[in-house]
């Protein structure tokens, strides 16, 4: 399927979208924070390229309030 681009997403929604394309997400980073403010950062595929079914799609997250 389709990589959804999900930087600026929550982990839940991130997941949802990945999942929906047939794809499996792998967290890295924190997904909790005091703050929680916590999105996506960056991913390994960019949104938008083709992946086969059962890919891993390798998704850093962090408080964005951290970044500038």
């Amino acid at each position: 399927g389709t990589v959804p681009k999900v930087a600026g997403q929550s982990a839940s929604e991130a997941s949802k979208a990945i999942t929906n394309a047939g794809l499996i997400m792998k967290v890295t980073g924190t997904t909790s924070a005091s703050s929680g403010n916590v999105y996506a950062i960056t991913q390994s595929l960019p949104g938008g390229t083709e992946a086969a079914a059962g890919t891993v799609v390798t998704v850093q997250f962090g408080d964005n309030s951290v970044l500038d």
